[in-house]
């Protein structure tokens, strides 16, 4: 886990928690960086880089392990709704609600358990890019391709890290069984 820019109550969660692996910063970190000071103390064999926008459903992490594993891989995305009208165009509706880009906290608190059962059937895509929103790399991958390049400031690193990532052999997929919402921008505010 990786916190940048001494975000009070965060750091003090952290600081308790005895099984997290933790970065602490008081500088607040561009994505990249935030992402490499991370990846630099990891140690195990799949690495999901997280935002702290997002929401996960219920076996998520199940869906994109399972897709990692397969030899070749080399990142795995989700199904959300934030990648509507570029990766998807399936509408997703939980408890009566569309669920779009760009929608804020009020827009769901009421179906939020809603969104942990939310499950959508098994379908597979290969992709030339995923975001980093949420994405799941095995750490044979990493050590091939590198870091994330530093000189991205929270744009484009993701799409950069899959063509290198393509350019060494690897395939990158979305998975649609494992959901996770994203709020979208909001980790930079």
């Amino acid at each position: 886990m990786v916190a940048s820019g001494g975000h009070e109550p965060t750091s003090t969660w952290l600081a308790q928690q005895p099984d997290v692996i933790r970065v602490m910063s008081q500088e607040r970190w561009h994505f990249s960086k935030a992402n490499n000071e991370g990846l630099k103390v990891s140690k195990e064999p799949y690495i999901c880089l997280l935002n702290d926008d997002t929401i996960v459903a219920k076996g998520w992490l199940h869906a994109l392990m399972h897709e990692a594993m397969k030899p070749g891989v080399g990142a795995v995305g989700p199904f959300s709704n934030c990648d509507m009208g570029w990766m998807h165009s399936e509408d997703i509706v939980v408890g009566g609600r569309y669920l779009k880009p760009g929608m804020t906290i009020p827009d769901v608190q009421d179906i939020l358990p809603k969104l942990w059962n939310y499950s959508h059937e098994k379908v597979i895509h290969e992709r030339k890019w995923v975001a980093f929103y949420c994405t799941l790399i095995p750490r044979a991958a990493i050590e091939a391709t590198g870091l994330l390049d530093e000189g991205f400031k929270s744009g484009d690193e993701d799409l950069d890290y899959c063509v290198r990532l393509r350019n060494n052999g690897y395939r990158i997929v979305q998975t649609f069984n494992g959901f996770v919402f994203h709020f979208g921008g909001k980790t930079r505010k």
